[in-house]
């Protein structure tokens, strides 16, 4: 059945029966839910609500999937993930229009995380760094497990993951081109293809359609997907594998096939 997403579930407990009630009466399968966005996972006095609407949809015989954001992009916790921790900020290769100069800084403006419906605007983790998915686990998830303890498993089917994506794509005009960069990426490309990442940025940002050119960006953006495929989806996998539910949720852009190389790398190795 459709399973309704559930932002703010109810913080009194008649509201709590009156909606999984409404719930069964309209034939839903159950919901996708998360603690209220009034606080989130931080605000103590959310969980006692929160874990007894969960345990009132299961009584119903409903599914119920873990939302893991407050909002979307998933993957920066409501600011916990990068709270302490600027040093895991995404980053990216700023590369002028024709090429010719670049740095790297870390971005925001322009981005996925600025450029929301979602008005909670704040800088996202670079999730190609498996130290930033561990970090936003820790924080997020782990919060859940403690609270549920080990009923955990039995009371979410899934994770629903939002939306989580490289920032390395302007979704506004900004005055300079964008390029996913991290800080092992620069050695694994030269390991990978033996040539030196910074000599082959202007031919990445500006390219002019040789064989050679297609070669350098197969090699880098093959590299990129391999990244995020295994440092941020691998290991939510991993962890959801080892609390006994699924991963799964929705990424962005999958209706054109043009965008999966700037939002994912790799789109269809995300998806695995």
């Amino acid at each position: 059945g459709i399973l309704p997403i559930r932002h703010n579930p109810p913080r009194a407990e008649k509201a709590i029966r009156e909606d999984v009630e409404s719930l069964v009466r309209l034939g839903y399968g159950g919901v996708a839910c998360n603690c209220h966005f009034d606080g989130y996972v931080a605000r103590a006095s959310n969980w006692p609500y929160f874990v007894s609407y969960v345990k009132a949809l299961k009584e119903k015989g409903l599914q119920v999937w873990l939302y893991d954001e407050r909002g979307y992009p998933s993957g920066y916790a409501y600011g916990l993930t990068l709270e302490g921790r600027p040093d895991l900020q995404a980053k990216g290769y700023l590369v002028s229009t024709n090429g010719e100069s670049f740095r790297i800084e870390p971005i925001f403006k322009g981005t996925h995380a600025e450029v929301k419906l979602n008005k909670d605007r704040r800088p996202y983790p670079d999730i190609l760094m498996r130290e930033a998915t561990e970090r936003f686990l820790a924080v997020n998830h782990d919060v859940y497990v403690k609270h549920f303890g080990e009923s955990f498993s039995n009371c979410f089917v899934s994770t629903f993951t939002d939306e989580p994506s490289l920032m390395s794509y302007w979704l506004k005009r900004m005055p300079e081109l964008v390029l996913p960069y991290t800080s092992a990426l620069p050695e694994l490309y030269r390991k990978r293809t033996g040539r030196i990442l910074e000599n082959d940025i202007k031919t990445l940002a500006v390219p002019d359609g040789s064989v050679r050119s297609q070669k350098i960006r197969y090699d880098y953006w093959n590299l990129v997907g391999e990244l995020l495929t295994e440092n941020f989806f691998g290991v939510i996998d991993d962890w959801c594998l080892k609390h006994g539910i699924l991963s799964g949720g929705h990424l962005m852009s999958e209706e054109n096939f043009a965008d999966h190389v700037g939002v994912y790398a790799d789109f269809l190795s995300c998806l695995k």
